[in-house]
């Protein structure tokens, strides 16, 4: 038995799975899990007590295919063994710290990288949670690194590897923004700008090497383009020192000289100025310190052996505090733009998942996610997010064209103008072969039109949506009714000079005269009244309160739901509608011919209701209209007028005299006409 085999057998009995399958008490599982952890501690350590990190890589290896088995299995039992791994990696962490690390790092790209499973989407989802919490336990730099390592597994080979990055990325949305350049990067940046601006000179302040270097306790700084180097060094002795070895001074001169040659030699830099002072300009420094300027640095070694020993301290200072808890960063617009990009992906399923996560990205309210895609859509007049929802609304997959539907919904909810071209995507997408997307943009457009009521969308409703009312499918039925249902009958309300009115429905109303849908808006009054009850008398007094009382707009909305709706309803109550009629008769204003048109058909519909004195009442009065009818006074209803006195008294045809007489009337005005 190796030395892995050793470790694999003792960390699976630190899993608790042991505890079901040979009934040991707990408590004594306790007891024997800490003397493991010794042993286990004592064979990845030396003598003194520090880790070997190649034993810990070794350790890490061996918790990898228990960790992958047991988010394979979704089942209660194995949640808590998967914990106790998880547990017990995080402590293994901070307390080898620096050593355990690397091994750390390598188990994190393995769980990402092991196939086992991740063809299945709730292991993906177990994977993903599992990912993401030991993610957590990283240091910054670390963190930032694996996440660049997580950019570049989504664009591998492997689709299951596409999966399981697109699921991490798309979670690490919610983390903070990442910091601007900080001090540890000022010196590079600094040092780039003047590499570009051609600067080529450097200056060199001269002293005793001996004596800084018997005088290390001291500070010296070394400002190098803004990065600075602290040694200890005392001002006051180097001044006093050079005064009394003049020859001494010359001496150290040269061989500081002859160092910068050599390194100027190194790096390239083929001009160099050296700057020597007298006593008077030394004197003039700062008592405590005594600075070396110099274009690329003269202690370049020293600088990035201290630059690293501060990073190392920082790493040290993060492993030793990994169990607290604290905020990450993540680079929001590299994912952003890394989910874009597998919009594209062979696989339909990335591409669906990937338009998902681009959708949930515009509704987000974090504000670095917003100013990812705003960096994304760019400054042209159709953005990128515009143009792709355009495109994969012609994606051979449903599942694809679905999310583009919800893609370009969402597009059309954040903008506030909307062009008809926009609007077109989704009218297209009611007419789909696939009822999952037609379902889709069927609801996006009546979200659309309820949040944000204008004309352009009442079209597009009326275009896409309200023609699917003879869709074969009878749930795209019932859901064109239910969005006719929330705008219209669910909002309308008794008219009233205080209340403010809700001016969707009169909107819609007003779409539906305008396009002339009258028999679309009969056909969804006949579902609503078979599914609901909202087609009722309450509807009649509603409109009722309205006719006649606001405009000739309003009546004629009125009319065209009165109309829509007359076959379903049951009203014996007609003063309201006769009243109404001889208005118009009287108005001395030629009213809307639609307006008369949709009264007599009205009054036809329901004239089974009327008593008997005003059913003899309205036929004299209609028989009149005829007898005085001309071709200079036809006001276009006469065939409805001719209809109505029909219905009255079938049996009684006078009314077919006064139309033979109008027939004579219009032959001899067209026979004089020629």
């Amino acid at each position: 038995m190796n030395f892995e085999d050793i470790l694999s057998n003792l960390v699976d009995i630190t899993g608790g799975a042991i505890v079901k399958k040979l009934n040991v008490d707990k408590v004594q599982l306790g007891n024997l899990t800490a003397s493991i952890y010794n042993m286990i501690d004592i064979l990845v350590c030396d003598s003194k007590g520090s880790p070997y990190p190649e034993a810990v890589q070794v350790l890490f290896k061996c918790l990898l295919p228990k960790l992958v088995s047991a988010s394979t299995d979704s089942r209660n039992s194995n949640n808590v063994v998967r914990a106790s791994y998880v547990t017990y990696s995080a402590l293994l962490l901070s307390k080898f710290g620096k050593a355990a690390l690397p091994g750390y790092i390598i188990l994190l790209q393995h769980l990402c990288y092991t196939l086992d499973g991740l063809e299945r989407a709730e292991v993906r989802t177990a994977r993903m949670s599992l990912v993401l919490g030991l993610m957590s336990l990283l240091p910054k730099k670390s963190y930032k690194d694996f996440i660049k390592w997580i950019l570049k597994l989504s664009t591998t080979s492997k689709v299951s590897h596409r999966q399981i990055a697109v699921e991490i990325l798309s979670k690490l949305l919610n983390n903070d923004p990442e910091e601007s350049v900080g001090n540890e990067n000022l010196l590079e940046n600094q040092s780039r700008s003047d590499a570009d601006s051609g600067i080529q000179e450097s200056s060199v302040l001269t002293t005793d090497l001996e004596e800084v270097s018997a005088l290390s306790p001291n500070t010296v700084q070394n400002v190098t383009n803004g990065g600075i180097i602290n040694e200890d060094l005392n001002s006051s002795e180097i001044l006093s020192k050079l005064l009394n070895n003049d020859a001494e001074e010359s001496v150290a001169n040269e061989n500081l000289l002859e160092n910068q040659s050599r390194s100027d030699a190194d790096s390239g830099i083929q001009e160099s100025s050296v700057l020597t002072t007298d006593l008077e300009e030394v004197s003039a420094l700062s008592p405590n310190t005594v600075q070396n300027v110099t274009n690329g640095g003269i202690n370049n070694e020293d600088l990035n052996s201290s630059k690293q020993q501060e990073q190392d301290a920082l790493l040290e200072e993060e492993l030793s505090k990994v169990l607290q808890a604290r905020s990450h960063t993540a680079p929001h617009a590299a994912i952003v733009r890394a989910l874009y990009d597998r919009v594209h992906d062979v696989s339909s399923t990335v591409r669906m998942r990937a338009l998902a996560l681009l959708t949930d990205c515009v509704d987000s309210t974090h504000p670095p996610v917003q100013h990812a895609i705003k960096k994304l859509n760019g400054t042209s007049e159709v953005t990128r997010l515009a143009a792709l929802a355009g495109r994969c609304v012609c994606d051979e997959r449903a599942v694809v064209r679905r999310a583009a539907a919800a893609l370009a919904h969402r597009l059309l909810a954040a903008a506030h103008t909307h062009t008809p071209n926009e609007l077109a995507v989704l009218i297209s997408l009611c007419r789909d072969a696939s009822i999952i997307v037609r379902s889709t943009a069927i609801t996006a457009l009546g979200e659309l039109v309820t949040q944000m009521p204008s004309d352009e969308l009442l079209d597009a409703f009326l275009t896409g949506p309200m023609h699917q009312l003879s869709d074969p499918e009878a749930k795209v039925q019932d859901q064109v009714v239910t969005q006719i249902q929330q705008i219209l009958f669910e909002r309308m309300r008794a008219h009233s000079a205080i209340a403010k009115e809700d001016p969707l429905p009169w909107m819609f109303l007003a779409a539906i005269v305008r396009k002339n849908m009258r028999r679309h808006l009969q056909k969804a009054c006949m579902l609503l009244h078979k599914a609901s009850k909202c087609i009722n008398n309450c509807l009649i007094e509603i409109i009722r309160s309205h006719l006649g009382n606001v405009s000739s707009s309003r009546d004629l909305q009125c009319l065209a739901l009165l109309t829509s709706s007359a076959r379903h309803l049951h009203c014996e109550q007609l003063d309201f509608l006769l009243q109404y009629f001889y208005k118009l008769e009287d108005d001395l204003q030629k009213p809307d011919i639609r307006i008369v048109a949709m009264t007599l058909e009205m009054l036809t519909l329901w004239s089974r209701w009327l008593s008997a004195e005003d059913r003899e009442a309205l036929r004299r009065h209609l028989l009149q209209k005829l007898a005085a009818a001309s071709t200079a006074q036809d006001d276009g209803c006469r065939p409805d007028r001719v209809n109505l006195a029909a219905h009255l008294d079938p049996n009684n045809l006078e009314w077919a005299s006064h139309l033979m007489k109008i027939g004579k009337y219009c032959f001899i005005y067209i026979f004089t006409q020629q």
